[in-house]
């Protein structure tokens, strides 16, 4: 994507504007429907201020120029049915109705920015961006006493550019930046040291604490960028290079090094945590050399570029200090993870149907590898390849509430089952390695192939249409094989799902095809991050078709619209180390690689599905229509499909026995085990929520003053018809499956009722 950004003139020009909008703008939308899936309140705005402004103009008459903006906004939001805890620091969560939970942000930045000709060939610009963002961020199904807590500071972006025009068809730019990023997370207020995370299995709800509080936490990196130009009038040529480089440092606390899991509320799982540790990783060079052409032939215009990449990344050697469950660690430095080379071209081609210029068919091919930055390093970290964390079952016998054994003893004693990974706060760089078809050579880093085929026409002046056919695949996926194990060393066995008139065909059903591991090798791990396809096949592929229509009427009216629908089918039935692959999968990938929209990564699912059109299915629309004094209304109308329906259901021990013909391996020796095992109810694509319909609505009128000033008012009116539409779901099978909570990003369990918000724009 180019851009130009302001630089400021021989003119002084200057802009303010700003929105405001509060509670007592906005209406209320919990529904009967709403109150009967277990919600009692709704997402609502409690406020929302911005304003902005900017200056521009000369130091000196065409040859120095200035650009200053700046922006302060701020906003509240409750969320929906998520409260303050009335029993802070204990095993229990108790909802305070009196206090519900929120989101509030707050961002201060500013931007100055110098432009000098300094010949009348050559330009130079100076960018400087401080910026500051405090987030206490809304997430799903936390409480907020366990939800992340940042303050973005120091934030900023900083850059020089060059450009330099040498005849009428060479230019030449260069230019180099740095975006700095520090994100600290300290703890709530009211969370105390000895306050530790709580989850509650049945829900996925999480309080008490949450599991990454402290620092470090940083991030920068820096780019250099040059390229070169020649245009003709039937020839364009570009080539050059962008070469970055990057700081990852990645802090990590757990209030007690320990986490209770708990199952309706009844102790079932102690988790241990080797913190506080420092992540460092580096990302010594991601290189790009591009060389791209575009040939205009009558009436072909073809597209062609070659980009080679190189990637490499490093982790230095570090230390951790003892903590409460293990002793103090050294690690050594790990090179080249990865040392990647891929060489990506890309094709395009747009032909003139007719030779009137009204019909265009356009296709294009091309490889485009996943981004990278720190990911496979962080992944490959010594610290965390041997494991941090590690579960153990808790039976509360006597009801004390503490787990009554010896916690650093990895085997069964009192009321605590054997550790279920034996590598916990070893220094142990084996326990996982990553082969080198995942690290190192050509073509081995995560890509995918993209094709589309499009055909736009103008019907008329001013109204034209555009459709379109688009292809993608994934590969190069990974998958981990604990070495430790081969699939003989699995159990199989089956379990009913609960009857519930919402599971399909009311519940009932037999799910087979589960495993679990022999007690003997319980907690060996030794994994191999290689190639998935040296043991089968794994596939993601996406289907989509697009249609869209933009009209521009005369007198300024505007009307367009479109619809795009599409297919992902994914496919990762390989057997590796666990029989159970075979059958459901969990989409985890040390290469962060794409699990299909709504999908979660850490749950079993089905391994092999397809998320239907009704799922992608997307309906838009717009329109702006002027009224007379200087009035002009325009709207958006949207219809979405609503969130994916999962359900993952925590099996008991107690209906897996009869057909395992054991107890579960996590629970050792104990005679009666808590332990659970994650269970798929449904194929993900065959459940979905209602679909979301939402219109948006703007008036506005310009107000001029004088020769030179404008003044611009809106009234902006969101979700017009006050839908309750869910945007987020529970997933986890139990008393509140299906339950709307907060969105992972935004907070929103429901679409926020309707509502007001007044803004204004002076420019001069």
């Amino acid at each position: 994507m180019n851009y130009i950004p302001k630089s400021g003139g021989n003119t002084v020009t200057a802009m303010m504007s700003g929105t405001i909008s509060g509670s007592g703008l906005q209406s209320g939308n919990l529904t009967d429907a709403l109150r009967a899936r277990g919600l009692n309140s709704v997402n609502q705005l409690d406020y929302i201020r911005s304003i902005d402004g900017s200056i521009g103009g000369p130091l000196k008459q065409d040859k120095l120029w200035y650009f200053a903006a700046a922006r302060y906004t701020t906003s509240k939001n409750q969320l929906a049915a998520i409260y303050f805890n009335k029993t802070q620091g204990t095993l229990f969560y108790t909802p305070d109705l009196s206090r519900p939970g929120y989101r509030d942000d707050e961002l201060a930045a500013g931007t100055f920015r110098l432009t000098w000709q300094a010949t009348q060939k050559d330009k130079f610009n100076f960018h400087v961006e401080p910026q500051r963002n405090y987030v206490h961020r809304g997430e799903a199904n936390f409480a907020p006493e366990a939800m992340y807590w940042f303050n973005f500071s120091p934030l900023g972006i900083y850059q020089a550019t060059w450009n330099s025009v040498r005849t009428n068809k060479l230019l030449l730019e260069a230019s180099v930046g740095a975006a700095i990023t520090n994100w600290p997370g300290p703890p709530n207020p009211g969370v105390e040291p000895n306050h530790s995370p709580v989850q509650e299995l049945t829900t996925g709800f999480n309080y008490n604490s949450n599991t990454n509080l402290g620092g470090p936490k940083r991030s920068d990196r820096f780019t250099e960028r040059a390229s070169v130009s020649y245009v003709t009038g039937s020839h364009a040529f570009k080539g050059g290079m962008v070469l970055m480089q990057g700081i990852h440092n990645l802090g990590t606390s757990v209030n007690g090094n320990i986490q209770y899991l708990m199952l309706n509320q009844v102790p079932n799982q102690v988790v241990l945590w080797a913190t506080p540790y420092v992540r460092q990783m580096r990302m010594k060079a991601d290189l790009a050399l591009f060389a791209q052409d575009r040939w205009t032939i009558k009436r072909l215009t073809l597209n062609y570029g070659l980009r080679y990449e190189y990637f490499n990344s490093y982790v230095p050697a570090q230390s951790v200090a003892a903590s409460t469950f293990v002793p103090a660690r050294e690690f050594a430095a790990v090179r080249d993870v990865p040392n990647w080379h891929d060489v990506n071209p890309r094709i395009g081609a747009s032909y003139d149907l007719f030779g009137d210029g009204r019909t265009a068919l356009r296709m294009s091919i091309g490889r485009y590898v996943f981004p990278e930055t720190t990911v496979l390093a962080a992944s490959a970290n010594p610290i965390i390849a041997s494991f941090n964390t590690v579960n153990r079952q808790w039976n509360d016998t006597n009801g004390n509430l503490t787990p009554d054994c010896v916690l650093t003893d990895p085997v069964a004693n009192g009321e605590c089952g054997p550790f279920q990974n034996l590598n916990f706060g070893r220094n142990n760089p084996n326990a996982t390695r990553f082969a080198d078809d995942v690290t190192r050579g050509f073509g081995v880093r995560p890509y995918n192939l993209d094709i589309a085929a499009e055909v736009q026409h103008e019907l008329r002046p001013g109204v034209s249409i555009t459709g379109g056919y688009y292809h993608n695949w994934f590969d190069n996926f990974t998958s981990t094989n604990n070495l430790a194990v081969t699939p003989a060393d699995f159990s199989p066995y089956c379990v009913t799902a609960p009857r519930d008139a919402r599971l399909p065909n009311g519940g009932g059903f037999e799910v087979c095809g589960l495993y679990d591991v022999t007690p003997t090798k319980l907690g060996r791990v030794t994994n191999l991050v290689t190639q998935t396809s040296n043991f089968g096949k794994q596939r993601l592929t996406n289907d989509f078709f697009n249609v869209n229509i933009t009209t521009r009427l005369g007198q300024g009216v505007q009307l367009g619209g479109g619809i795009d629908t599409g297919r992902t089918r994914y496919e990762n039935c390989v057997v590796i180390s666990n029989p159970q692959e075979g059958n459901y999968a969990r989409l985890t990938g040390a290469l962060n690689l794409p699990a299909p929209p709504g999908v979660p990564a850490n749950v079993p699912t089905a391994c092999q599905y397809t998320l239907p059109f009704r799922g992608s299915t997307q309906v838009k629309a717009f329109g702006s229509y002027p009224l007379p004094w200087d009035f002009a209304v325009s709207g958006t109308l949207q219809n979405v499909s609503g969130p994916i329906i999962l359900a993952t259901w925590n099996a008991p021990n107690t209906l897996i026995a009869p057909s395992l013909g054991r107890n579960l391996a996590a629970c050792g020796a104990q005679v009666v085990c808590t332990a659970t095992a994650q269970v798929p109810l449904v194929t993900p694509g065959s459940m979905y929520e209602k679909r979301r319909n939402q219109i948006d609505l703007r008036v506005t009128k310009q107000i001029k003053v004088g020769q030179k000033a404008r003044v611009e008012a809106n009234i902006d009116v969101y979700n017009l018809l006050n839908s309750s539409a869910v945007l987020n779901l529970n997933n986890n099978f139990g008393s509140q499956w299906q339950r709307p909570i907060g969105d992972p990003y935004t907070g929103g369990a429901v679409l926020q009722g309707r509502l007001i918000e007044f803004g204004g724009r002076l420019t001069f």
